[in-house]
């Protein structure tokens, strides 16, 4: 990474994701990325699940979207545009450090209609790349961020996220996750009062930002986190 040092200068270590051991609601299988199960119809019709390739920093966040959404979901950034006009929902899991083409088409993507859910993998990028990171969302989206907290702050219980839209749940997170500070956007996501997720008008159309990764919950089949998927689905 050209010499970045890890977030905090310690290296970056990913947590093991664990499962809630339970199901999504409509019997989806979980497994990997190309075992994608027949998954949530609706969820099938209404979402385009990017693959940024070497830009995702967390690749078990799209085979968690995938596996609930379909396969036939998932798209590369030169077939985006296409989807997304499909689509209600263009998701975008683990974003990672961004090139200004990838960063330019998701701007225009977001702004043409519909909702964008942008899912930060900030918590597992080093320094300068999180700066990068930060950079680029408040260049394109005014979406501000602070550093990554660790979700197991010492001495709390197990951390949840507690979402209030678009519908109320609480989804165990196991991993890092970013502050947005959302001054001209709408707080849909806390950690113990902490605002880690977002939503704003953009253009003609709505930015969702997560900096909590539901993917890795999504493919442990979190029923909270599919309930929650779901439930955006029919919102937008």
């Amino acid at each position: 990474m050209g010499g970045c040092e890890g977030v905090k200068g310690m290296k970056v270590t990913r947590r093991k994701f664990v499962s809630s051991g339970s199901a999504c609601a409509g019997g989806i299988l979980l497994g990997r990325l190309g075992e994608f199960s027949i998954g949530d119809s609706r969820l099938q019709r209404e979402c385009a699940v990017l693959d940024l390739r070497g830009q995702c920093a967390l690749r078990e966040s799209l085979e968690g979207y995938a596996s609930v959404a379909g396969k036939g979901s998932v798209c590369v950034l030169g077939e985006a545009r296409n989807r997304a006009r499909g689509s209600r929902i263009t998701i975008v899991p683990g974003v990672g450090v961004l090139d200004q083409p990838t960063a330019s088409a998701l701007a225009v993507v977001a702004r043409a209609g519909g909702a964008l859910l942008l899912e930060s993998g900030a918590g597992f990028l080093a320094r300068c790349d999180f700066a990068a990171h930060q950079k680029m969302l408040q260049g394109l989206f005014n979406v501000v961020i602070n550093e990554p907290v660790d979700a197991w702050a010492e001495g709390e219980a197990m951390p949840y996220i507690r979402y209030a839209w678009p519908a109320e749940r609480a989804v165990r997170d196991f991993s890092r996750v970013v502050p947005v500070l959302a001054e001209d956007s709408q707080v849909i996501g806390r950690l113990r009062g902490l605002a880690v997720a977002a939503k704003k008008g953009v253009g003609r159309g709505k930015l969702i930002f997560l900096g909590s990764p539901l993917g890795p919950a999504l493919r442990a089949g979190d029923a909270e986190a599919c309930q929650w998927l779901q439930a955006l689905s029919s919102t937008i």
